[in-house]
């Protein structure tokens, strides 16, 4: 840990230490940044997701990507029948965006693991909110 080795570096005199409000700026700077990474890392991946579900055929020359999904259509008039149906489609594509977003359950909120609310909480690393309450506003 950062703080750890921060607070156990020796000074030229005794009398002088890191302050904890400083330590406080510094771990609020990396939650900070913790957090836009992760944000970045969901849109990317709601977007890759989106790009490859809409991929239209023709677009690209010489790559091709391969789709999610091949859906056969049988014209019977009156009906048109999908399949798999659309439901189902529908259903792997939320399973898909949850998978993404339920990853963010996983990474600890450092402000409150690290102090900076844990001390009012009472909060353990155990049950410390994640990042996932956040990114999913």
């Amino acid at each position: 840990d950062l703080v750890k080795i921060i607070q156990s570096y020796s000074f030229d005199s005794n009398n002088e230490h890191v302050s904890p409000d400083e330590i406080s700026k510094l771990k609020k700077h990396y939650n900070h940044f913790m957090y836009q990474a992760l944000l970045h890392c969901a849109k990317n991946s709601m977007n890759a997701l989106k790009k490859r579900i809409a991929s239209r055929v023709g677009t690209k020359f010489l790559y091709v990507t391969r789709p999610f999904f091949e859906v056969d259509v049988q014209l019977d008039p009156p009906v048109v029948n999908l399949a798999p149906s659309l439901d189902d489609i529908q259903d792997c594509i939320n399973k898909s965006a949850q998978a993404i977003l339920g990853c963010f359950k996983d990474v600890k909120d450092w402000s409150v693991i690290t102090g900076i609310v844990a001390d009012v909480t009472g909060q353990s690393e155990i049950d410390a909110p994640s990042f996932f309450e956040r990114i999913t506003k």
